[in-house]
């Protein structure tokens, strides 16, 4: 997994860039997987974005307990992304940052099927990640884009896309994190 040399500052710049998408949505309940140290959930709730905030992640990563010790309404759940069970009353968003490979495909997917806003940071771009089936998949020549990175997450924006979601691809600076593209689909 890549990491910027601070976590603080890759979550600021990750919820200046996707806060103005979920504006609409305010007062919902965020889903972040792959919570890690849950510094973006928390950004969201001390701006009054997020009402109430869900870390999901495999195990508790050093740094949680203590970055959400004085948050109110939040929950911490070890069951990972596949196995969570997202809420159906409320109205949700999902994150992720440095979801790593498939990771982040699982994560968009589940926004998919529960018809969510969503915003990833992909990462770890490899020989696993998902090969979706698209209508009109975007042209896989590497060298029209920047990074091949950024074909594989046009590939991920396209799905959105398909699937009904108006979509973004922005990035933040390189200096905070060499992973820096973010994915925003708005169903």
């Amino acid at each position: 997994m890549t990491k910027s040399t601070n976590p603080l500052k890759r979550a600021e710049a990750f919820y200046r860039c996707v806060a103005p998408f979920f504006q609409a949505y305010a007062l919902f309940h965020l889903i972040e997987f792959c919570a890690g140290n849950g510094n973006v959930g928390r950004i969201f709730q001390e701006r009054d974005l997020a009402e109430k905030v869900t870390f999901v992640d495999t195990k508790i990563v050093r740094g949680l307990g203590q970055n959400i010790q004085h948050m109110q309404n939040t929950e911490i759940d070890c069951s990972g992304i596949d196995d969570y069970t997202l809420p159906q009353q409320d109205p949700i968003v999902i994150i992720g940052i440095h979801a790593c490979g498939s990771l982040t495909d699982a994560i968009l997917e589940r926004a998919v099927g529960s018809k969510a806003p969503v915003a990833v940071i992909p990462c770890c771009y490899n020989s696993g990640m998902k090969k979706y089936s698209l209508s009109n998949p975007p042209d896989s020549r590497l060298l029209l884009y920047l990074r091949p990175e950024d074909y594989y997450d046009t590939v991920r924006l396209q799905f959105l896309t398909e699937q009904g979601y108006t979509t973004q691809f922005l990035t933040i600076d390189q200096k905070i994190t060499p992973m820096n593209n973010v994915l925003i689909g708005i169903p």
